[in-house]
């Protein structure tokens, strides 16, 4: 059994005119919300033919949050700047039944009820992973890893057991999480385990999959927040498709890697077997790995300091005018482009995406 999939998607919305546009319902859950802290029980509310528990908190920027059982939903009180006033998380039993694209579909067709005007969507969240049998990680792989995070965390479960009548507890090892915390990390454990109390219905997922009850599943599951998602050209919800083999490329060849140990260097020993199969998604092809690019903040008033204090600077060594200074700059501009054959249009355009 070898299944590679999206387990976890979050995303904003963005809405022409939310205020106006939300105003009815955003008062309508403000009500319902208040209720339900005054009762200590949720509400429920029927919202274009679903029906959705009122949350007694809302979550982070959003004053109300909404769920039903296949995606909750969250909304601000008031619009923000650089913030969309929608939020939305796919629950993962939601994304294994239906997939990624056909949820997307589901949920705009519902939320195109509310008849308003869609600018955009912001993915701020992806989880990808891939299931297997056929592989087993010990708690031997961990010096065997190769990463670009700073830290391997070893878990494991106490489990009790009664031999001749007597009480013993044990340590089970059932993964790791490498750089938790972070933007991006990753959960490499034994699923088996974890469905055993919960998220039972995956055993219909991978019984489709040829899957034998008698294994151990392994999983490696990469999370990734948005700026790590900017990075690798992850930004609306259509990107996910369109990137979702290179990114998974990337995080297995470039990000973390597991290695063969025969050298005292475990960067010069080859790649295990198991991994290569990890890195394949358990297909019989590659992936080229995205190129992650680095995003920065654009704080236009800190280069407005530096760009004025060059410019000062220019002055007084050339012995020019403020104007003459300005001239002076614009030429050079002009002449280094023309050296590269580009253009000052062209090289905004190549930066625009470097910057949130």
């Amino acid at each position: 059994m070898k299944i590679l999939g999206v387990d976890t998607i979050e995303f904003g919305i963005d809405i022409d005119d939310y205020d106006k546009e939300f105003f009815n319902i955003l008062n309508k859950l403000e009500e319902l919300k208040s209720v339900s802290q005054e009762k200590l029980k949720e509400e429920i509310i029927n919202i274009n033919g679903i029906n959705f528990s009122v949350k007694r908190k809302g979550q982070g920027f959003y004053a109300y949050k909404i769920e039903c059982k296949d995606f909750y939903i969250c909304f601000m009180k008031h619009n923000m700047k650089n913030n969309s006033p929608v939020y939305v998380r796919f629950m993962s039993e939601f994304i294994w039944k239906y997939g990624f694209e056909e949820c997307y579909s589901l949920f705009i067709k519902w939320f195109e009820e509310f008849k308003v005007k869609i600018l955009g969507t912001r993915v701020s969240r992806l989880d990808i992973c891939f299931d297997t049998e056929e592989i087993t990680i010990n708690i031997n792989d961990k010096d065997k890893f190769v990463t670009r995070a700073r830290k391997v965390d070893v878990h494991y479960i106490e489990e009790k057991q009664v031999i001749n009548s007597e009480h013993y507890i044990g340590n089970t090892f059932t993964g790791f999480v490498i750089g938790r915390g972070s933007p991006l990390s990753c959960r490499i454990y034994n699923k088996s385990l974890e469905i055993k109390n919960k998220k039972e219905w995956f055993v219909t997922i991978w019984e489709q999959y040829n899957y034998n009850s008698n294994n151990d599943v392994w999983r490696i599951e990469f999370q990734a927040r948005r700026k790590v998602l900017r990075e690798l050209k992850i930004d609306s919800y259509e990107d996910i498709k369109d990137r979702l083999l290179e990114t998974w490329a990337y995080y297995t060849q470039k990000w973390l890697i597991l290695k063969d140990k025969n050298n005292s260097n475990v960067s010069r020993c080859p790649i295990s077997k198991k991994w290569i199969l990890v890195q394949k998604g358990g297909n019989k092809y590659n992936s080229n790995p995205s190129i992650r690019n680095v995003i920065k903040n654009g704080d236009v008033e800190r280069l407005l300091n530096q760009c004025s204090g060059l410019l000062v600077s220019i002055a007084a060594i050339k012995n020019t005018s403020m104007n003459d200074t300005y001239l002076e700059v614009a030429r050079h501009i002009r002449e280094k482009n023309s050296e590269t054959n580009t253009s000052f249009e062209k090289e905004v355009n190549k930066r625009r995406n470097r910057f949130l």
